[in-house]
């Protein structure tokens, strides 16, 4: 057994390098599938990532939940206006490929759509949010609430266990560029200082792998090898993606 993709190749990355070039958007968070059963998400770094340092989400701003609809909108529309409610600011196509349900509809709460674009949300204006898909549903004025995230794989940073984690670098990445992250199966790991021992179940903090406590979350992974403090080690993910 190599190490051979199987099934939809998609972009023309390796697992072992990054790209800055802009066309790889599209294929933001699609999976790849490894002939040993890792798992890898294409990804695009929102600050500079280490090798083997757990990488999560960007954290959704406050301005994220309950955004009033501030103009009604029928079925099949594909544009959802709203009010930004607090100080917190969503740059214009800061949402891109990210998601949108119905907080509180009259009749059909949690409805689900992916955002296609959207301009940006500053504190006492009106923001319009396009969709790929019309609305199911209609949106009215005042009693429509709303709740978006971002795509989950845009600007990811490392772990500091404020959104969900997405997976491993194994290079060294630059800030803004796209790269594979391997969020399931055998992977790098480094220590967050206590040592850890072969066959443990580990959870993360701050992009480190620690024995698992049993308290907060739930395990990430079990440790293959033994882990020296501060050392790197082989890890078994658990499906991070």
């Amino acid at each position: 057994m190599g190490n051979k993709v199987i099934g939809k190749v998609g972009p023309k990355l390796g697992i072992y390098e990054e790209s800055n070039d802009a066309q790889l958007s599209a294929s933001l968070g699609q999976e790849r599938v490894m002939e040993d059963g890792r798992k890898f998400r294409l990804c695009k770094a929102g600050e500079v990532l280490a090798a083997g340092y757990i990488v999560q989400a960007v954290a959704n701003l406050s301005a994220s939940a309950s955004l009033n609809v501030a103009a009604s909108a029928g079925i099949g529309d594909k544009e959802v206006v709203v009010d930004a409610v607090t100080n917190a600011e969503y740059a214009v196509h800061a949402l891109k490929d990210g998601y949108l349900v119905g907080e509180a509809i009259a009749g059909d709460i949690g409805q689900f759509y992916k955002i296609k674009d959207n301009t940006v949300m500053t504190n006492g204006s009106e923001a319009t949010i396009t969709l790929y898909d019309g609305l199911t549903n209609a949106f009215v004025v005042d009693s429509t609430r709303v709740t978006v995230c971002a795509n989950p794989y845009l600007d990811v940073v490392i772990d500091a266990n404020t959104a969900p984690i997405v997976g491993v670098p194994l290079i060294a990445v630059t800030s803004g560029y796209y790269f594979w992250a391997l969020c399931s199966g055998m992977g790098p790991g480094i220590d967050s200082g206590s040592a850890i021992t072969a066959g443990n179940y580990v959870e993360h903090a701050a992009g480190e792998v620690l024995t698992y406590a049993g308290v907060a979350e739930n395990p990430c992974g079990i440790a293959v090898t033994a882990l020296g403090a501060n050392d790197g080690g082989i890890i078994k993910y658990f499906d991070m993606g």
